[in-house]
């Protein structure tokens, strides 16, 4: 008995003399912790991101990380879409189709709110609103008024932020919204429609300057400078990511603004190169791209956050 038991006990050990009964759970535990390893680094949950419009050079603090490898190092899997306007966008975000909304009109999110969409601003990039009325700089025209009073054609794209904010800018303005010629147009048509006009308005944001200069120099008027003051743009998400996923949130937030800061650092050319290279087909033109970043940069900070990192939203302007 004791000689069958020796002979079983050395058929259950391998050649390195291990028993196999230990091999086999080492194995198991080895198999385990790879499997473990591979769910923390490999599949991470998607961190995905909708924009405001369509590719543009003020995108680059969003593509450039992504570039970079900015966000990959921190753990982020971010997936960044292309979007149809601030409003469009926040209702997405609000839905939880995407953890965070980018480069949105913050007057949308209170909008929002306001109709019990789930959003929030976590972030100011820009200081001051970027929208505003282009219109021919032959014009002489510098008020809504005027517009009204030459008869000019205000091209509105309807159900968007500039719809709603219409009646305050007439009554700000000091100008009859009733005598005014207000034209809904799509977004597609939009500039193609001013440019081939000489007598007419657009309600658009400060990147509506280079993509109409080349064929029909203009000017902005922006909606602060008529007497409308209302917050920039920034980044917003909804309230199931902030109970969540906080350490995601707070890791994308950080690494965008340093993103921003890196970008004005002379570094404009190279965040447009990123956006290019990841919107192969965005028709985004290196030159008008950079120029679009520099006129972006008087607002990005302002005295309202003076000593304050990017990024910060003060209480009051």
């Amino acid at each position: 008995m004791g000689l069958l038991a020796t002979k079983e006990t050395n058929m259950c050990r391998t050649r390195s003399g291990i028993p196999l009964s230990a091999m086999r759970a080492g194995v198991t535990l080895l198999l385990a912790a790879l499997f473990l390893l591979s769910a923390g680094r490999g599949n991470a949950e998607p961190f995905r991101v909708k924009l405001e419009w369509l590719p543009l050079g003020i995108h680059a603090w969003y593509h450039l990380p992504n570039e970079k490898g900015w966000y990959k190092e921190a753990g982020l899997d971010v997936q960044i879409e292309d979007g149809t306007g601030s409003t469009a966008t926040t209702l997405l975000v609000g839905n939880g189709n995407f953890a965070i909304g980018g480069n949105i009109g913050l007057s949308a999110v209170a909008s929002g709110r306001a109709k019990g969409v789930p959003v929030k601003a976590v972030a100011a990039i820009i200081q001051k609103s970027d929208l505003g009325f282009v219109y021919p700089k032959s014009s002489g025209w510098k008020s809504i008024k005027d517009f009204v009073d030459a008869g000019a054609e205000i091209l509105v794209t309807p159900e968007t932020i500039h719809t709603s904010l219409m009646p305050a800018l007439f009554k700000i303005g000091g100008a009859d919204m009733s005598k005014a010629k207000l034209v809904n147009v799509g977004t597609p048509a939009k500039v193609s429609t001013y440019v081939a006009k000489t007598n007419s308005v657009m309600t658009t944001t400060l990147f509506g300057i280079p993509a109409v200069e080349t064929t029909l120099p203009s000017l902005i008027l922006l909606y602060e400078d008529a007497g409308l003051i209302l917050p920039g743009f920034g980044l917003i998400t909804n309230e199931s990511v902030i109970k969540n996923r906080p350490d995601d949130l707070r890791k994308f937030v950080t690494i965008t603004m340093k993103a921003v800061d890196y970008i004005y650092n002379n570094h404009e050319k190279e965040g447009v190169q990123a956006v290019i290279k990841a919107r192969p087909d965005g028709k985004v033109v290196l030159a008008d791209g950079v120029n679009l970043l520099k006129l972006y940069r008087p607002i990005v900070r302002d005295e309202s956050i003076a000593g304050k990192p990017t990024g910060f939203m003060p209480l009051k302007k």
